[in-house]
Formats: structure tokens, sequence, C-alpha cells
């Protein structure tokens, strides 16, 4: 059989269905080859992105035209690729030996993004991030819980506006594939290989291709997620997504007819609604950035896809080691305990909010926030003769729900979102889900060190839910009547402060001075007034039993801390106890007396740390305190 010839170099090779059966399938010189298929790069001149005339979405306006200053109308440009060493050789991608070979290029590519020359430049911003970059990282030594290494002086504040909004100035398209920077998947420099010699794939077309096949059905949208991402064939689990899927069709509604093809538009419009290069927000750093929602949305998009490049990896030492997963694989594996439906729940919440986006694109913005204070910045909490903040205690309802217009604590992991890709679904995983903005900080925000925190300005809530755990059900959408800002941000401010993690059988090392003081160094730097807050004055916090639960806290000592950290930064507490009766009337019957004898935040300050001193070094045989935080501050305090 004679040799077949190798394909001109602007065409690639892949083994998914072309969208558009109407374009050849080889070079018009190259002789069909049944093992291969080949594909031009993407062109929308030539393939335009399929019209959603779609059950229930024939008259939606995706370009969200209405606000012209979030959002811009048109088709995706085209992102043209140039000759360079492109489709160098034949390759089979169907072959396994060879899909095991595949590896992301960070070499550089003579492509460039482009935009047509009458595109409207979505993107303004008061600050250029290439060229200036992000606070500077000086001193860091390690990243685990107690090397603390950071600058000694105060990190200055830094805000990024990557959307388009009145009175910014233009600072043009580009594109950033750096350590400082999200890795786009559309980025030009977005690259497969097939080791030494092979052809490299631009891997933003491959997923366009993708994203425009025919999606009508499981297999067919298990075929597009996994035909970018070969390594994880046949160790992706996508039957939970499946089940998801099955249940939200009914005979008015079909997700693969609907949803999915508007979830892959959304995640298409990334290189217009993206141009501008997302800073990372990594330790150290004193940095807000501000994305619109719909920016948020095709990230998210992006995320269900799993296009997101080099983020695949869990293991510590890989690149994206130090941050969480952003792409929803994860999320997609069946339900590993019978008893529980709360992945299965958590993913339909993700799906209703997609769905909302579809029909009614939302118009606003959201600013997060990684406030950091460098030791200098800490109070010395024995001087501070402020008289304790009033707290307000609440047995009933939840902080997401009874906190409006309170900047509202979101009891954190260390890792942003915590295990909400997993089985985890307590407190800081459901207020992710039902506030599904939240999730794109895992995009960009690296675990959390002592001193810093994460603040969320105008994430809009977008379910409700019943239940917690094992119980954690979505019940509905939620209509956000929360009122916005000039930014068009929700009046909503939340802050994750992680707390420490202590094992059942070292609960007593939470009483000692450095973890008290670990952890209120953590509330003040989550209840300090941002300098991006959507709110005039310091609002009261909304909080309640952080660290407690899974995190095996003492309630007790967690709401003195809290309340130590509210009187330095001049905020009341609303403190939910979640219908513990029982620490509702302990608080206030604590409060009322120490706050009846004028107690000052020094005083209560000095005499939480010698609490570990006086009762938990004279236990006798390792049991527990015999005198509780409350009963030892009132015998103290109380007069």
């Amino acid at each position: 059989m004679p040799k077949a010839t190798k394909p001109d170099k602007r065409w690639v090779q892949t083994t998914i269905s072309f969208a558009g059966s109407s374009l050849k399938a080889t070079p018009p010189s190259t002789p069909a080859i049944p093992s291969k298929r080949l594909f031009r790069p993407f062109s929308e001149d030539k393939t335009p992105i399929r019209p959603m005339k779609l059950a229930g979405y024939e008259n939606l306006d995706y370009s969200c035209a209405d606000d012209a200053s979030l959002t811009t109308t048109g088709e995706l440009a085209d992102d043209p690729i140039e000759d360079s060493d492109m489709a160098s050789q034949d390759m089979n991608l169907a072959e396994a030996e060879d899909a095991q070979n595949w590896q992301e290029n960070d070499s550089t590519v003579q492509t460039r993004l482009t935009m047509s020359p009458d595109a409207h430049v979505l993107r303004l911003s008061t600050k250029d991030p290439l060229e200036a970059k992000p606070a500077a990282r000086p001193g860091i030594v390690g990243r685990d819980e107690g090397q603390d290494s950071r600058p000694s002086e105060p990190v200055p504040f830094q805000r990024y506006f990557l959307f388009e909004f009145p009175g910014a100035t233009s600072v043009g398209n580009r594109d950033a594939w750096d350590s400082d920077h999200v890795r786009l998947p559309c980025s030009p420099k977005n690259v497969q290989k097939t080791g030494d010699g092979g052809p490299t794939f631009a891997r933003w077309d491959i997923i366009r291709c993708a994203l425009q096949s025919d999606l009508s059905s499981f297999p067919q949208l298990k075929e597009a997620i996994l035909s970018y991402n070969p390594f994880f064939a046949d160790r992706w689990d996508l039957r939970g997504l499946k089940t998801v899927l099955s249940d939200m069709t009914t005979p008015e509604s079909d997700p693969y007819r609907d949803l999915i093809p508007g979830i892959a538009n959304l995640a298409l419009r990334l290189p217009r609604l993206c141009p501008e290069p997302i800073p990372l927000l990594r330790q150290g750093m004193n940095v807000a950035i501000t994305l619109s929602q719909m920016q948020i949305a095709s990230l998210l998009a992006n995320a269900f896809f799993c296009t997101f490049p080099r983020r695949n990896d869990p293991r510590t030492t890989s690149e994206y080691g130090s941050f969480p997963s952003i792409n929803l694989a994860p999320l997609f594996a069946p339900n590993r305990h019978r008893r529980s439906r709360s992945q299965l729940e958590k993913l339909k919440g993700i799906l209703l909010y997609f769905k909302r986006v579809l029909v009614n694109p939302p118009t606003g913005s959201v600013t997060f926030h990684r406030q950091y204070l460098a030791e200098c910045e800490l109070p010395d909490w024995e001087k501070l003769h402020h008289p304790l903040s009033k707290i307000d205690v609440l047995t009933t309802g939840t902080i997401e729900d009874a906190g409006i217009g309170m900047l509202q604590v979101d009891f954190a992991n260390k890792v942003i979102g915590g295990g909400v890709y997993g089985y985890g679904c307590v407190q800081e995983e459901i207020r992710f889900i039902v506030t599904t903005e939240l999730l794109v900080a895992r995009l960009f925000t690296e675990r959390l060190a002592p001193r810093e925190s994460l603040i969320v300005t105008g994430a809009e809530r977008y379910t409700d839910y019943r239940g917690y755990s094992d119980t954690f059900e979505i019940v509905g959408y939620h209509a956000d009547a929360t009122p916005r800002d000039a930014l068009g941000r929700r009046q909503t401010e939340i802050t994750a402060i992680d707390a420490f993690h202590f094992s059942p059988n070292n609960k007593l090392m939470q009483y000692k001075r450095k973890a008290i003081q670990r952890e209120l160094t953590k509330a003040y730097v989550g209840f300090r007034r941002s300098p991006a807050s959507c709110f005039d004055m310091s609002v009261p916090v909304a909080t309640g039993n952080w660290g407690c639960g899974a995190f095996n806290g003492d309630p007790e000592l967690k709401s003195v801390i809290q309340l130590l950290a509210c009187t330095a930064v001049n905020r009341q507490m609303a403190y939910f106890t979640f219908g513990d009766a029982d620490l509702a009337r302990r608080l206030e019957v604590w409060q009322e007396e120490l706050v009846g004898a004028g107690v000052t935040a020094g005083q209560l300050y000095a005499s939480v740390m010698s609490y570990c001193d006086d009762v938990i070094k004279h236990r006798v045989n390792d049991q527990p305190p015999g005198l509780s935080v409350f009963d030892y501050l009132r015998m103290k305090l109380g007069g």
C-alpha cells in the first residue's frame, strides 16, 4: 500500500466528530485514511456557532445587549492558527498507547489571539496585569500551616477590573501564559504535542470542535469531554452526570436539547468575554479582582466541560498543587454512598444555575479580594481598651437567609470551597452551590495562609435548599432581590476564613496560646473591612459555630474569639447557633455579665489566654476541662 502523503500544515488531526458535515474531512490532495480523521483549524466564518433555536431558547439574547457596559455582541472572533509545526506527521489519536504520550507543551507557539477589527473590546481595567504584575511574594519559604514566612511590611492593596464599565481605559487584547495568571483554555499557547517530534495541537481548536459537535446524548457528551482530556478516558467516571441529566429530563424539557448546548455556547464565548489575563491570587498578595457575572458564567461553563489546562493533577507537587480543583470532573462521579444524594444534588444546583443564566443573563459583577495583613498590622490585643461589641444571638435561621446586609462568614477550608467537588456537604460546600458564582474563586485562589482571608462581594444566590450533609437537597430557584451597588454588585459580602483542624484525639490543643492567637488573627483578617467593600460602613458580622463540627472546635471558645475580633474592627456580631438553644442561652447570660462589668477587649483577651494555664494544665488523666470557657471567664471577669 502506498504511503499516505502528509497533510498540509494548516490541518491537524483528531478522532472527534467535526461540527458541520459540509466541511471536507481531508484536504483534496490527501488520500482518505480510514483510521485517521483530519480537520482544519476552526473558523467561525465557515462553521458559525450553532444558533440556539431550541426548545424554550428561541428568543434569548446570549450577548446581553441590554447592558453594553458589561458584555458584548457579535460572534466569537476567529483565532487563526499560523503555519508552525502543526500536523508534522500522521498519528492515530484513537490508539491508547499514543494517547498516553500526550503532554501539555509550554513552549512558545507562533500564534496570536486576534479579534475582528470591528470587535467591541470588552476589557477595561485600571491596572495592566502584564505591565504591573500582582504584588510580589517576597520571603516565601513554605506554604504549610505555621510556615507563614511573609513580608514584615504591609502589602499595598491592588485592584483589577477585568470587565468593561463606564470611565475606564481599555488596555487592549492580551494573553498571558505564566505562573502569575490563570492559564486560560483559549490561550494560543495552550497546546498539546505527541511526544518528541510529534505534531503539536492547538487545544482550543479541539475544544471548540468538540463543543460544537452533536451533544444530544450522554455518550456524545462524554466523548466530547474526553476528546481533549485523553489521559482521563479510563479514569473519569461520569455516570453521576448522566444520572442528574436523566432526572432533569421531562417531556417538556430535554437538557441534551437545550441546556447542554447552551452551556457549550457559553463556554465558547470565553475569548470574547475574558480577553484579559486573570491574575492568580497567591499567598502574600493583597489584591482584588472584579469580574462580570457573564465572565464568571463562561469560566464556569469551561469548568463544566473540564477545559482548564494543568488543573486535573491532584498531587500537591503539581503546578497547581496549592490551588483547588476547578474542572468539574470529580463531581460527575456517581454517588458512592447510597444513603445520600448530596453529591448529585450539588451537581443539580450547578445545572440550575446555568439554566437561569441562559434564560436571564445577569448584568452585574463580583469582586474577589484576597486580604493579607502583615504582622505589624495586627492589633496589640492586651492594649485594646474598647468595650465589647454587642452580640445578637439567634437560634433559628441561617447566615445566608437572615444575614442580609451583614458581612457573612463562610466557615471555609484553607483550600477554598473545601469538599464542594467531593462528598463534603456542610456550611461552606452548601454556600458554594447555592451561590454558584463563588465556585470561580477556585480557579485563581491559592490556599489560604494564617494571616489571609478571601472576601467576595456581589455574588448572587441562585437556588434554595433544605437539609444538611446527607439530607441536603436542592428545592428550586431562589429570587435574589438584594440591591446592587454602583458596580452592579449584589450588596452581599462573604468572608472566607479557615479555622484550624484539631484532631479528635487532640482537641485540647485549641486552648493553647499559640492556637488561640492563630484563630484570633484569622478572624481579625476576615472581619476587617475590605477596601473593595460594597458597604460604606462596618456592618455587623453574621457568624456562628466557626470551626466546630468536623474541625472539633469548642463553640464557647470560638464565640469568644470572634467577639474579640469584632470588637477590634468595630463591628457588632450576629451569632447563629443553628438550633442549639442551650448554647444561645449560655452565650446571652455570659455576654450580659461581662458587659455589665464593663470588661474591655484587652481584659477579655488576657483572661482567655490564661485559661490554658489555670484550667487546662491542671486536668487529671487527660480528662476534659472541669471548667468551661464561659464559666471561667464569668468567674474571672464577672465581678
